[in-house]
């Protein structure tokens, strides 16, 4: 639209109520956009992210890791999880990094495709999207419990709607930052998952033989400590 004799662009901008009233005050951009730190620090410095990746949506990022991300390969059109965690919970980072490492030989479990301790990043192959029910896949979790322990002597400590996942028909197994090769519950050690119904989704599938090494090992530390 022209503009008309004798304005200037700078008065009409500066007058314009949506310009002025709501870009300026609007929420989302003020205070998301600018403190985002996918946007601000990580998406803009990553230049891996920028090079290859097409950005989808944001999961729910939990209260360790800074965001969860779904990205599309601009080139093959591959699904990719790229996520990153708080400088305070690196602990649980390297802890991820490791066990996924360790399971690379395991078929319902994430990839590593890149990892990058200094930023406490790592992009992942897509599982798909969280179950809503434990129940409804009970036997094929046991199963994949079992395999982690006697073929990985792995545990993952925290089993819940959250971290099991569909992708077609298969299931996978995610979110291994609790993980470990002993059997923790939540609010004990460092495998404290006490946060959501973690303990509670966990006892579904636990069995009288998990709880008596648990047990055993509460004890021997005991002892120790």
């Amino acid at each position: 639209m022209p503009l008309e004799k004798g304005k200037k662009y700078k008065d009409i901008y500066h007058k314009d109520i949506y310009h002025k009233n709501i870009y300026h005050k609007d929420t989302y951009h003020k205070d998301t956009y600018h403190k985002d730190t996918y946007h601000k620090d990580t998406y803009h410095k990553d230049t891996y992210h920028r090079k290859n990746f097409k950005y989808i949506k944001k999961y729910d990022n939990g209260k360790h890791a800074d965001f969860v991300l779904l990205l599309k390969h601009k080139d093959n059109g591959k699904l990719v999880i790229k996520k990153k965690y708080k400088k305070k919970h690196s602990e649980i980072y390297h802890n991820e990094i490791d066990i996924l490492k360790k399971l690379k030989g395991c078929s319902f479990v994430p990839k590593i495709l890149k990892d990058n301790p200094e930023t406490l990043t790592f992009y992942m192959t897509y599982c798909g999207e969280p179950i809503p029910n434990l129940i409804d896949y009970k036997k094929t979790i046991e199963e994949y419990n079992k395999t982690l322990k006697d073929k990985f002597q792995i545990y993952h400590n925290d089993i819940k709607p959250g971290n099991v996942c569909k992708f077609g028909k298969r299931i996978y197994f995610i979110d291994f930052g609790w993980a470990s090769d002993r059997k923790l519950k939540a609010g004990y050690g460092k495998g404290k998952a006490g946060y959501g119904k973690s303990e509670l989704n966990n006892k579904i599938f636990e069995s009288k033989e998990d709880d008596k090494t648990f047990e055993e090992d509460k004890e021997k530390e005991t002892i120790e400590n």
